[in-house]
């Protein structure tokens, strides 16, 4: 070959390699959250940088680092995905996000790249939404020796277990437990109707003691109200 051709060439593959180097050095940096991070909202910021010339175009999350051939994350295990403005660099979803392990990832171009750029992903950084039970309030509405016990709360999971104890000093005078299910990060209640037995006398002091809990982890609140017995 002709050392003019031999120039020519290794110049051009040294041009394809410093573009392809500045793609790949232009790809956005995950900042928050991270692989360490455990977040109890439902709502999550995400964090990222871009590289000189870089803009923004999706982010997205999933139950999976699995990627399509895309490079975007498989269809089938997305959970969440929105377009960005160009010169975004966070973002928070509006749906909610439940508790659970997920990646997140965000897509971009480089506009020093002639047209069509090809697209630049993040890595697939991992994060975990841990199971929380917040704002948890109970009041209470007597008729006779009866009264209705509302139990408030909020949850990242939709279902949640709500267990209950009368109590006259150490003494259990009744207990229930009960399945209450929501929508994620709205507000849930439950309602459950209690007798005050007989044998208690007026005036005794009592106390009923519920419990939010989130099966199968270690998500719970305790909330504690006191009362004269009518």
């Amino acid at each position: 070959m002709p050392k003019a051709m031999k120039r020519v060439l290794v110049c051009t593959v040294a041009l394809a390699a410093s573009m392809f180097a500045a793609s790949v050095a232009a790809a956005p940096s995950p900042v928050s959250p991270l692989s360490t991070t455990k977040l109890t909202t439902v709502h999550p910021v995400f964090q990222w940088r871009l590289g000189p010339g870089e803009v923004s175009e999706s982010i997205s999350i999933a139950s999976s680092p699995a990627l399509a051939a895309t490079g975007e994350f498989a269809a089938q295990n997305q959970v969440a995905l929105d377009s960005l403005q160009a010169d975004a660099k966070s973002h928070t979803f509006d749906q909610p996000i439940p508790a659970g392990h997920y990646w997140w990832h965000v897509a971009s171009h480089d506009t020093s790249v002639p047209a069509p750029a090809p697209h630049l992903f993040s890595p697939a950084q991992p994060f975990t939404l841990s199971p929380s039970v917040t704002k948890l309030k109970v009041s209470l509405r007597f008729a006779g020796r009866s009264f209705l016990a509302t139990v408030s709360y909020q949850a990242n999971v939709a279902t949640v277990l709500v267990k209950g104890r009368l109590l006259a000093g150490s003494k259990r005078l009744a207990q229930r437990s009960d399945k209450s299910t929501t929508l994620v990060g709205q507000p849930g209640s439950s309602m459950a109707q209690w007798d005050v037995p007989s044998s208690v006398k007026r005036g005794t002091a009592l106390k009923l003691t519920v419990t939010v809990s989130i099966p199968g982890s270690t998500g719970t609140a305790t909330a504690t109200k006191t009362f004269k017995a009518p």
